[in-house]
Protein backbone atom coordinates (compact mmCIF):
# COMPACT_ATOMS: atom_id res chain seq x y z
CA UNK A 1 0.00 0.00 0.00
CA UNK A 2 2.85 2.23 0.84
CA UNK A 3 3.92 1.96 -2.60
CA UNK A 4 0.66 3.06 -4.46
CA UNK A 5 0.75 5.45 -2.06
CA UNK A 6 4.41 7.11 -3.38
CA UNK A 7 2.80 6.55 -7.08
CA UNK A 8 -0.40 8.70 -6.44
CA UNK A 9 1.36 11.62 -4.86
CA UNK A 10 4.02 11.73 -7.29
CA UNK A 11 4.65 15.14 -7.91
CA UNK A 12 5.15 13.86 -11.53
CA UNK A 13 4.87 10.67 -13.11
CA UNK A 14 8.30 8.87 -13.02
CA UNK A 15 9.79 8.24 -15.78
CA UNK A 16 13.30 6.05 -16.52
CA UNK A 17 13.02 5.21 -12.81
CA UNK A 18 14.93 2.77 -10.74
CA UNK A 19 12.80 3.35 -7.33
CA UNK A 20 12.67 -0.40 -5.73
CA UNK A 21 9.02 0.73 -4.57
CA UNK A 22 7.96 0.89 -8.43
CA UNK A 23 9.20 -2.92 -9.06
CA UNK A 24 6.26 -4.32 -6.51
CA UNK A 25 3.58 -2.44 -8.64
CA UNK A 26 4.58 -4.21 -11.99
CA UNK A 27 1.87 -7.15 -11.46
CA UNK A 28 -0.61 -4.65 -10.64
CA UNK A 29 -0.11 -3.45 -14.27
CA UNK A 30 0.41 0.38 -12.96
CA UNK A 31 3.62 0.50 -13.49
CA UNK A 32 6.03 -1.48 -16.24
CA UNK A 33 9.82 -2.41 -16.42
CA UNK A 34 11.66 -0.98 -19.27
CA UNK A 35 15.10 -2.08 -20.16
CA UNK A 36 17.87 0.47 -21.35
CA UNK A 37 17.76 2.17 -24.93
CA UNK A 38 21.63 3.69 -25.11
CA UNK A 39 25.13 3.06 -24.86
CA UNK A 40 25.18 4.23 -21.22
CA UNK A 41 22.38 1.80 -19.74
CA UNK A 42 22.48 -1.06 -21.92
CA UNK A 43 21.30 -4.02 -19.44
CA UNK A 44 19.79 -1.84 -16.61
CA UNK A 45 16.01 -2.40 -16.03
CA UNK A 46 13.81 0.93 -15.57
CA UNK A 47 10.35 1.65 -14.38
CA UNK A 48 7.66 4.01 -15.66
CA UNK A 49 4.16 4.52 -14.66
CA UNK A 50 1.97 2.59 -17.88
CA UNK A 51 -0.95 4.77 -19.56
CA UNK A 52 -3.73 3.07 -17.04
CA UNK A 53 -1.08 4.17 -14.25
CA UNK A 54 -1.81 7.80 -15.45
CA UNK A 55 -5.26 8.35 -15.73
CA UNK A 56 -5.16 6.27 -11.74
CA UNK A 57 -2.92 9.16 -10.85
CA UNK A 58 -5.13 11.97 -12.91
CA UNK A 59 -8.17 10.49 -11.13
CA UNK A 60 -6.57 10.50 -7.74
CA UNK A 61 -5.52 14.15 -8.32
CA UNK A 62 -8.85 15.38 -9.54
CA UNK A 63 -10.59 13.89 -6.76
CA UNK A 64 -8.15 15.07 -4.18
CA UNK A 65 -8.79 18.95 -6.17
CA UNK A 66 -12.58 19.27 -5.09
Amino acid sequence: MDDLSRLLNAKESPTQSQELWMESLVPSGLVRAVGGKTLGNLGEFFYEVTPIGNKLRNAHFQAGEK
